[in-house]
């Protein structure tokens, strides 16, 4: 007797592609680590031998051979991951399911605007709505500020609109620091009690989010109280030669710029996001920042109306300011209304849910009338009269689709 052999399927081919993709993004990433480790090791060698009065020179001969090879493995590897998130796209869509990428981040994650991103960008499923949305919100900020800069370059310094920017973001993000935490609150009392755990799940993952960020602006705190200890402590004793003094003044000058960057990226997230509220509920961010452009327009008008001397001109200004608040309410609705039309409701929680009843069907109404019961007439006889007496009573529709 001879068994037949198990039946096996085809093996898919979106599956095995998407799989090699996988495989040649993984080994593309640590190559190109491998290459920017290399290129800053070089680069910190260099500086550290430089200051001690040995001249190495190979941050030169480094520099002609790693920039060109990273240079390349970066587009290389642009090419690919591009091709990885269109296979997990049209894997998503056969599959009915979100799409997402898991985020790998190599000794860039070192920069501060690399450390605040990989800290405080919300994760959401990368489709392409999303992403689409993000780079119509990011270079309409980009093209806003430089539009601003070109109009009032006769009347201001290039720098102004600039740091005017920096203001206004970190206004924005200390009015959501005030705002989120009742908005929380009144979302929760809102919400039904079975959808409830979804949105402590989300503020949980909220304060993670924070927690790790103020941990992560503690390590280079941490440094320049290690050096303001170690020059205190040994520069007395001349335990600490002159070359070493300078290499200990200079970790502090790096962690403080560190600082400053990372704070400003962290104030660009927390204001462009909310506070992350987008963890908790999608539906807040699109609220929150519509909000918080109407009342911050509103602080500037009346800083501008109490002005004694405005170096721009009245409309030009007012052109500018109203065209930035129209934009953002414009981006805010259509954000607003996407989600709203994927299915998420305020009581339902942050997941995109369906209707809890189905409408039920209204009946047909009789086509025949009752009859008058006279004395004559028997009910409960089998004749003509009790055909006569009988109500037809119409067959139910079937129930139709439910409000989705």
């Amino acid at each position: 007797m001879v068994l037949a052999a198990p039946f096996r399927p085809p093996p898919d081919p979106l599956h095995s592609r998407l799989s090699t993709t996988e495989r040649e993004r993984r080994r593309l990433r640590r190559t190109l680590w491998t290459v920017e480790a290399v290129l800053v090791a070089s680069v910190l060698v260099d500086a550290l031998f430089t200051v001690l009065g040995v001249d190495l020179r190979c941050t030169s001969e480094t520099l002609w051979v790693v920039v060109p090879l990273g240079i390349g493995l970066r587009v290389k590897l642009t090419r690919v991951e591009r091709r990885h998130l269109e296979l997990s796209e049209l894997l998503a869509e056969r599959n009915g399911t979100p799409v997402f990428v898991r985020r790998e981040h190599g000794i860039r994650i070192a920069l501060p605007w690399h450390t605040a991103r990989a800290l405080y960008k919300p994760r959401q499923p990368a489709d392409r709505w999303t992403r689409n949305f993000e780079r119509i919100a990011f270079w309409r900020s980009a093209a806003g500020l430089l539009t601003v800069a070109v109009a009032t370059a006769s009347y201001e310094s290039p720098t102004t609109p600039l740091f005017e920017s920096i203001g206004k973001t970190q206004l924005t993000a200390l009015l959501a620091l005030c705002v989120a935490p009742p908005l929380l609150a009144l979302l929760v009392c809102v919400t039904r009690e079975r959808h409830r755990g979804r949105l402590r799940d989300g503020i949980t993952s909220m304060l993670r989010r924070i927690l790790f960020g103020v941990l992560t602006a503690a390590v280079p705190v941490a440094a320049i109280i290690g050096v303001i200890v170690l020059l205190y402590r040994f520069s007395d004793d001349g335990r600490l030669t002159e070359a070493w003094m300078v290499v200990a003044l200079f970790i502090p000058f790096l962690a403080v710029c560190w600082l400053a960057g990372y704070a400003l990226c962290s104030t660009y997230w927390a204001a462009r996001t909310a506070f992350w509220t987008s963890d908790v509920h999608p539906l807040l961010p699109p609220v929150i920042s519509a909000a918080l452009a109407v009342v911050t327009t509103a602080l500037d008008i009346a800083e501008r109306v109490g002005s004694t001397d405005p170096r721009t001109p009245a409309p030009i200004w007012y052109v500018l300011t109203v065209s930035g608040l129209v934009t953002t309410l414009v981006l805010a609705i259509v954000e607003y209304r996407r989600l709203r039309g994927t299915g998420i409701g305020w009581r339902t929680g942050p997941s995109p849910v369906e209707a809890d009843t189905v409408p039920i069907p209204m009946a047909e109404n009789p086509t025949t009338p009752i009859p008058r019961c006279t004395g004559r007439s028997n009910p409960l006889g089998r004749g003509a009269a009790d055909r006569d007496a009988t109500v037809r009573i119409p067959r139910p529709r079937r129930p139709g689709p439910g409000i989705h």
